[in-house]
């Protein structure tokens, strides 16, 4: 009888220990795309039973394969593919119970790397899990934003989690998937809560407390990295500072140095996440000032932070116009700390929104105001050009081309109590007549068409800046000077017209005295000219008359037209030149000079005046 028993338990042992069952691996792809090339085999206790499988479309894709109870079955990934980071493998043992949870499969072999687990058929029951190894650790996050951990946390390790506040719901998460168990008091202590990954759990009292990150509910293990991190998702977010949006600006005021900072700021309301000279990148803060008629600038220079300033105008904060900006190197700091001035207007609100390139942070901003210097007369120190004043009057002038702002050009024969008029060909410029020396006596004053009229015969001096505080920019403008003279013509216009297949050419004159007749000229540089036509003037006349020419023989380039007056002594003068454009506008060059006047070479050094075929001057500096 007992050796009857004894063959039993042995027959009953070896049943148990040699049950197989049949277990599903299931393949999934977080796009929905297939896994692109990427490939997974199973080995079971060291040899290979599935060989590269792979998934079509989002999935699930099984297949299933034979492991006895106890047995090592191991999933492990052959090839990447494009996306393996959208690979997702799971096994489910003979009872149907999940022994891998769903899991970005991992490169290994048969006998190593990849995920295991052992064998079973009989359903499982899910976790808590308890790991023995710490790694990692992190305070719990008080705002509402994630913390990272670690980026290389195993699934057979914990780590602590310090000052959790009672109440607050807690999100554990691990990027590969997963199961994960919360523990309290040590690491082996209390199950607070258990689940797959992401897992959220409620901290029950305020202290540390440990979570375990498995590949299952079986409790498996993989010794590959992952990212674990811990989100709180009901803690309240910090409140924004009190000057957050622009109807609470802060009131800072002049010589005034505050602090403040844009952290926990927003971006949202009036005026902000545009553009205005620059663009808005980060959240930002708001101070406003009352215009007093000075030139404010406003600084961050004592701050080591790569900030930006915004300043806006307007009567109240619900409607803003863009004054400017600064992002690096402004007038007050020589750094990527911020600064701007702007001449403030009496009776305007100024909006000042400090803002960052990448980053928030605290600053010191300051104010400055200064009055504003006294408008003109200039005096520049730097000569460009030289030329003689026109003889004639009428539309006659002579240029002194691409002179900067910031410069003075030097004419010649002056003639006492003669009117002149001085022109550039930037609207807004300003200019000074001196007498004598570049310094000497102001004649005249002010924006162009500035008149003026010599007391004496000095050779004058013209000084063009871009503003009457004498601001200066290195850019071309032609100035010129217009001889007003009514003997023996006055001359109120000539221009011309394209037509379809010619141009016509108009002139009027107020007076006439002793006149003897019209030649118009034509050019198609600039520089040789050819008569093509004679009209008869009036000889005596003192109200307004009017001519015309037609030319029938237009070449499709830049054609140039001038006046050519003759009276009946043979005296004469000429007027112009005007330019029509009878083809698509090209840029060209058509003459180089240098400043003694003279026609160079592409290969000329030094500075030298290039002429372009649409009329343009461009003065450019070859070394």
């Amino acid at each position: 009888m007992k050796n009857i028993l004894i063959g039993l338990f042995v027959l009953f042992s070896t049943f148990a220990f040699s049950q197989s069952c049949l277990h599903t691996i299931r393949r999934t792809d977080t796009f929905g795309d297939g896994w692109n090339g990427g490939l997974v085999s199973v080995s079971v206790n060291g040899v290979t039973v599935l060989s590269n499988l792979s998934c079509v479309g989002a999935g699930p894709t099984s297949s299933t394969f034979s492991a006895t109870v106890g047995s090592t079955i191991r999933v492990f990934r052959t090839t990447a593919g494009l996306y393996p980071t959208e690979m997702r493998i799971q096994v489910l043992n003979g009872a149907g119970s999940i022994i891998i949870n769903t899991i970005q499969p991992v490169t290994g072999t048969a006998t190593s790397g990849g995920q295991t687990v052992l064998g079973s058929c009989a359903a499982v029951a899910a976790g808590p899990c308890t790991n023995t190894i710490s790694y990692g650790s992190a305070t719990a996050p008080s705002t509402p934003t994630s913390v990272i951990i670690s980026t290389c946390q195993f699934q057979s390790e914990y780590n602590p989690i310090y000052s959790c506040v009672a109440g607050q719901t807690y999100q554990s998460a691990y990027n590969l998937g997963g199961f994960i168990t919360v523990r309290s008091g040590t690491f082996n202590g209390t199950v607070v809560a258990s689940g797959n990954s992401p897992l959220n759990w409620v901290c029950p009292t305020s202290g540390t407390y440990f979570v375990h990150y498995n590949t299952n509910n079986a409790c498996g293990t993989a010794s590959s990295c992952g990212t674990s991190s811990i989100s709180c998702l009901t803690c309240a977010a910090p409140p924004p500072p009190s000057n957050d949006l622009v109807c609470n600006s802060t009131f800072i005021s002049c010589g005034q140095t505050l602090s403040g900072t844009t952290v926990n700021a927003t971006n949202s309301g009036t005026g902000e996440n545009g553009f205005c000279s620059v663009s808005q990148t980060q959240p930002g803060v708001w101070y406003v000032i009352p215009g007093n008629g000075q030139i404010m600038t406003a600084n961050l220079c004592a701050t080591a932070w790569d900030s930006k300033i915004s300043v806006f105008s307007g009567a109240g904060c619900g409607s803003l116009t863009c004054i400017g900006g600064n992002d690096d190197f402004g007038p007050s700091c020589a750094s990527s700390s911020a600064s701007f001035s702007w001449s403030s207007v009496v009776g305007t609100n100024y909006y000042i929104l400090v803002h960052g390139y990448s980053a928030s942070s605290s600053f010191s901003i300051n104010l400055t105001c200064v009055a504003p210097p006294t408008p003109g007369p200039c005096i520049n120190t730097i000569a460009y050009g030289t030329q003689n004043l026109p003889v004639f009057g009428g539309i006659s002038y002579t240029t002194v081309a691409c002179q900067f702002a910031g410069e003075y050009s030097t004419w010649s024969g002056a003639v006492a109590g003669t009117p002149y008029i001085a022109m550039t060909t930037i609207a807004t410029d300003w200019v000074t007549v001196r007498s004598g020396t570049y310094n000497g006596t102001v004649v005249a004053v002010g924006l162009i068409p500035l008149s003026f009229t010599p007391t004496n015969n000095n050779t004058l001096y013209i000084h063009v800046n871009t503003n009457s505080l004498c601001g200066t920019a290195n850019a071309c403008r032609d100035v010129t000077v217009t001889r007003i003279s009514a003997l023996p013509i006055e001359l109120l216009s000539f221009e011309g017209k394209k037509q379809t297949n010619s141009n016509m050419l108009y002139w009027s004159t107020a007076s006439e005295y002793n006149t003897s007749h019209f030649i118009i000229e034509k050019s198609v540089d600039g520089f040789k000219w050819s008569d093509i036509g004679q009209v008869p003037s009036a000889g005596n006349s003192t109200q307004k008359l009017d001519y015309s020419l037609e030319d029938v023989d237009v070449s499709q380039v830049i054609n140039y037209y001038r006046l050519h007056q003759y009276d009946i002594d043979g005296v004469n003068d000429i007027f112009g030149p005007i330019a029509i454009n009878n083809r698509d506008r090209i840029n060209i060059i058509v003459k180089r000079i240098n400043l003694a006047g003279q026609e160079v070479n592409e290969n000329a050094t030094g500075i030298i005046i290039e002429i372009y075929e649409d009329g343009s001057i461009k003065r450019v500096i070859k070394y």
